[in-house]
């Protein structure tokens, strides 16, 4: 089982955490920047900024709020609410964030989301999608919420894995707020539907419901927000109790009382977008531009002989050395994906993919 997620949600609207039921009935829960530090502290995998209120008041998300929370935080960051272009989603990614919810805007004009993917990758790109039950399916709403569309919820999410999202962030209006537990049904729908991660939203109230929405519902991740907010769970409680239930999750370091920052984890697509550009542009003196030029014989070959080397690096136990080799053969197999023109983020969801078999 690949390493599943905790993820405390900041609903926006005046500048200010808020959190209702079945998305009305809003009351302040707290500074969002205070509550940013705290998340990142406690040992939160991502955190979620949804400017609630952006699409239906048709104004922007609140960008200098972004870049607030992205200098106290070191987890990956998405950012939702408002966003209608190429040239916004720019913006908030060069304001601090890792990705991007769409969410009325896809709906309205879905080419976007390919778009999207197509200028910043995949891995960027987040698809939510707010489903509300309609006897025996789910219907797709917007605007926060307040408008039907009359398009099927998992219809629209098998297309927009289609059209290049990443991620699908799958909030239940029925359950939003209730603290009674995650819609398993629609999430076991969902997940043995598409092939890319889904993080389950909507009903969180106790730790239970969020194990249940992986081991039941098949979540890649789970996002919450009262019950985070009002410290009526722990992040650390609710991750001991998921290991002991055999769910793969990250720790705390205690050395340092940090996760893995985000610079590390998107170190390898910073590394990716970097080979892309040495095959198209070829700078003379680059290693890769040799690889890249002997061809894909020549790169498979390296690729074979880094393999051998980490094998005999394991043999030798010198743990030194294996991670040496090891970082060479993740190397070389990146030149080798490029050179295929297949994107790490292909191979990582095929990854998930597997882990739900």
């Amino acid at each position: 089982m690949l390493t599943k997620r905790i993820i405390p949600c900041l609903d926006i609207k005046n500048g200010r955490t808020v959190k209702g039921v079945n998305f009305i009935g809003l009351r302040d829960a707290g500074d969002p920047i205070e509550l940013a530090r705290r998340y990142t502290n406690e040992g939160a995998d991502e955190l979620v900024f949804l400017d609630i209120t952006a699409t239906k008041e048709k104004r922007k998300t609140l960008v200098n709020l972004v870049r607030d929370i992205a200098k106290e935080i070191n987890i990956p960051f998405t950012v939702g609410g408002g966003i209608r272009t190429v040239d916004e989603i720019e913006e908030i990614l060069k304001a601090g964030a890792d990705k991007v919810s769409l969410n009325s805007s896809i709906v309205k004009n879905p080419a976007l989301l390919t778009e999207a993917s197509a200028a910043f990758g995949s891995q960027a790109i987040v698809a939510a999608v707010d489903a509300k039950q309609m006897k025996n399916s789910w219907e797709v709403f917007v605007k926060g919420g307040s408008e039907a569309t009359g398009i099927d919820a998992i219809e629209w999410m098998k297309k927009v894995e289609l059209l290049g999202a990443g991620e699908i962030l799958l909030t239940s209006m029925d359950r939003d707020g209730t603290k009674s537990g995650f819609d398993i049904d629609l999430l076991k729908i969902v997940n043995q539907t598409v092939t890319i991660p889904v993080i389950a939203s909507g009903g969180a109230g106790t730790i239970e419901h969020c194990c249940e929405a992986v081991l039941k519902g098949y979540a890649d991740a789970v996002l919450a927000a009262s019950i985070f907010h009002f410290r009526e769970i722990e992040i650390s409680d609710l991750k001991k109790e998921m290991a002991l239930q055999g769910i793969s999750v990250r720790t705390i370091n205690e050395s340092t009382n940090k996760l893995m920052a985000k610079e590390e984890i998107e170190f390898i697509y910073d590394l990716e977008r970097l080979l892309i550009s040495r095959r198209v542009e070829k700078p003379k003196g680059s290693y890769s531009t040799k690889l890249f030029k002997k061809g894909i014989d020549k790169i498979a070959q390296k690729l074979g002989e880094e393999a051998v080397e980490t094998i005999i690096a394991a043999k030798n136990k010198k743990q030194s050395e294996l991670v040496g080799e090891s970082a060479d053969l993740i190397y070389h197999l990146l030149v080798l994906l490029v050179e295929k023109e297949i994107s790490f983020d292909t191979v990582i969801q095929e990854m998930m993919l597997r882990s739900k078999k």
